[in-house]
């Protein structure tokens, strides 16, 4: 752990501002950034497509009308009250993974930087990168049959070993601590994907796990000095640290 402490409280913090389509670099991407960086940022801002009723959900978005959200924007797309409710909770789970009804109100996105494949950050990117969010009837469905959507969520990350934007965003909005093993073993298969240790992050930020809020790796996350867009470079260690607690988490909620 001392050897831990050492590296934490050396690794630097990286900083960045608004999110793009995965597929164009935007005005504030690197003009020099390398392949590697840019395939990494395209993999990070990737979503995980669900198959639960997925031909229907995709038919019945077809039709989908234009509405005010809860904040009064007018031109979100939705579905009507009766196309909803004739999907079932596999239906809804993945139209919820596939569309957002509201207009995010705080769009902290990140553009593409050099060495993005080599750095852990704080927070995971917005699940929808054009400001969309999810309405509360959408949030409603989510914590109310949040075992359910638990166990979708489960089948999807086994079935098809991508844990994509939306599927981290549907983890950390309902809390879903009994996908810890899930998360852990998909990264273990493929370490790839650095997100998924900041989802894990967030999981135990979330419960305030004593080891983890106390750590230097939890001060440059999310102390005084940190913001949304903060990052560490990658380290054996740190991986070790995060995945150590969020097992011990688990365990400790499940003992």
């Amino acid at each position: 752990m001392n050897k831990f402490l050492l590296v934490c409280l050396s690794i630097g913090i990286v900083r960045m501002g608004c999110a793009q389509p995965a597929t164009q670099l935007g005005p504030d991407d690197p003009p020099n950034l390398t392949l590697k960086s840019q395939k990494y940022h395209e993999l990070r801002l990737s979503q995980t497509t669900p198959t639960f009723e997925l031909a229907k959900v995709k038919s019945l978005m077809k039709s989908m009308k234009k509405r005010e959200d809860e904040g009064g924007d007018s031109g979100v797309m939705a579905l009507s009250a009766k196309a909803y409710r004739s999907l079932s909770t596999g239906g809804k789970f993945t139209y919820c993974m596939l569309h957002g009804e509201n207009f995010g109100q705080n769009c902290d996105g990140m553009p593409a930087v050099l060495g993005e494949e080599s750095k852990i950050f704080a927070q995971p990117p917005a699940a929808f990168w054009n400001e969309a969010d999810w309405s509360d009837r959408q949030r409603n469905f989510l914590h109310s049959h949040r075992a359910s959507v638990i166990g979708l969520l489960r089948l999807t990350i086994r079935h098809q070993h991508q844990i994509g934007v939306n599927l981290k965003k549907a983890i950390l909005e309902i809390d879903a601590f009994e996908l810890i093993p899930d998360i852990v073993a998909e990264y273990k298969r493929s370490s790839k994907d650095r997100d998924q240790l900041s989802v894990l992050s967030l999981l135990l930020k979330h419960a305030r796990y004593e080891p983890y809020v106390k750590s230097p790796l939890y001060i440059k996350f999310y102390g005084e000095e940190a913001s949304y867009q903060t990052a560490v470079p990658i380290h054996e260690d740190i991986v070790r640290f995060i995945i150590k607690c969020a097992l011990s988490l688990y365990e400790t909620r499940n003992g």
